[in-house]
C-alpha cells in the first residue's frame, strides 16, 4: 500500500528539499499530505524570513496545489481537539494542526524537522503517524523502491534549469545546507548513472 505522508510546513519551508520531495512524490511511491494551515505557516515564514514576494509565494502555492490536487486534507473539530489535548507545552501547541491534519488524513508518516517536540504528543495519543525527517523518510522510500526514488531525483535534477546540475553536483546539493538530505545523496550515489 502506498504509504501516506503529511510533510509538515519547516519541511515546505525548505525549497531545495520540497522540490525534491515533490518529484520523488510525482513517481507515485507516496502520496503527499497537507492543509491550508501547514500552506499558510510556510508561506508566511518564508515571506518574513526569507522575503519571498508575496506572489511568488502565491505562484508556488498554486503550482503545488495543482500538482496534487487531493493532498490538501481539512482536520475537524474531534481531531483538533485530540491533538490539542495532548500538548501540554507552547512549543507542542504550536503544532496542534499538523497532528491533527495527520490524524484526520490517516497518515502513515509525519514528515518533520521538529522530531523532538512531536514524539512526546504522538505517545500521549498512542496512535497516529510515524514521524520521519526528510532524509530518514526518503532513505526510507529508497530501501522500499529503489528505481521510484532514483526517477524522482532524475526529475529533480533535470527541472532544475538555473543554473544546470550534472549528477555529482546534484548530489551535492542534496547532501548540503540547503536541501539536507544526506542519507539519500548517500544512497543515490551507490547509483550515479541513473541520475
Amino acid at each position: 500500500m502506498t504509504p501516506l505522508a503529511v510533510l509538515d510546513a519547516c519541511v515546505l519551508f525548505r525549497i531545495v528539499a520540497t522540490d525534491f520531495l515533490l518529484c520523488v512524490a510525482r513517481t507515485g511511491v507516496y502520496v503527499p499530505l497537507w492543509s491550508d494551515a501547514i500552506h499558510a505557516e510556510w508561506m508566511t515564514n518564508l515571506g518574513r524570513k526569507r522575503m519571498v514576494p508575496e506572489d511568488r509565494l502565491a505562484w508556488r502555492h498554486a503550482r503545488m496545489r495543482a500538482a496534487f490536487p487531493e493532498a490538501t486534507v481539512s482536520p475537524d473539530l474531534a481531531d483538533l481537539v485530540e491533538a490539542t489535548s495532548a500538548c501540554l507545552t507552547d512549543a507542542e501547541r504550536k503544532d496542534a494542526h499538523v497532528i491533527a491534519n495527520a490524524l484526520a488524513a490517516g497518515a502513515d508518516i509525519l514528515v518533520t524537522d521538529n522530531v523532538r517536540d512531536m514524539t512526546p504528543v504522538l505517545a500521549r495519543l498512542r496512535r497516529g503517524p510515524r514521524l520521519l525527517t526528510p532524509d530518514q523518510f526518503v532513505a526510507e522510500l529508497y530501501e522500499t523502491d529503489r528505481d521510484a526514488v532514483t526517477t524522482g531525483a532524475r526529475l529533480h535534477r533535470t527541472s532544475m534549469t538555473r543554473p544546470p546540475y550534472d549528477p555529482a553536483a546534484h548530489l551535492a546539493l542534496l547532501a548540503g545546507p540547503r536541501a539536507g538530505l544526506p542519507q539519500t545523496a548517500s544512497r543515490l550515489a551507490a547509483n550515479p548513472g541513473a541520475l
